[in-house]
């Protein structure tokens, strides 16, 4: 049985609810077969809305593609900023002019989870 048949018994055995039926065997076959598909389709549903919106797993896999930070070094600056391009969060800081510190590249934004692309 598929769905949509499922879907105008399950109309009917509500009619047969409201209005009551003769033949008792094949609407207690007919209500169990659809019932049943009723069943599996809001389980389905159920998972699907445990994995996210399609939103959201669009977003989601947006984020896995690498995008480039953003270098924010103005002259009027003592540091640099390293900035993710999605939330526009501060990744890290770095004085202007300091050999010493070594900015470490993260792979993934901490705050939004951006994967981000460090190449000049």
């Amino acid at each position: 049985m598929k769905e949509s048949r499922a879907l105008e018994n399950i109309i009917s055995i509500k009619s047969e609810i409201q209005y009551g039926s003769n033949d008792i065997k094949q609407m207690k076959r007919i209500k169990c077969d659809s019932l049943n598909i009723a069943i599996k389709a809001l389980e389905e549903i159920q998972q699907y809305r445990a994995i996210g919106t399609v939103e959201e797993c669009r977003e989601a896999r947006e984020r896995q593609i690498p995008k480039k930070i953003i270098l924010n070094s103005e002259d009027d600056m003592e540091y640099e900023d390293y900035i993710c391009p999605n939330c526009k969060d501060i990744l890290q800081q770095r004085r202007k002019g300091a050999t010493r510190i070594t900015i470490y590249k993260f792979k993934f934004c901490h705050n939004c989870g951006q994967s981000l692309d460090w190449s000049e």
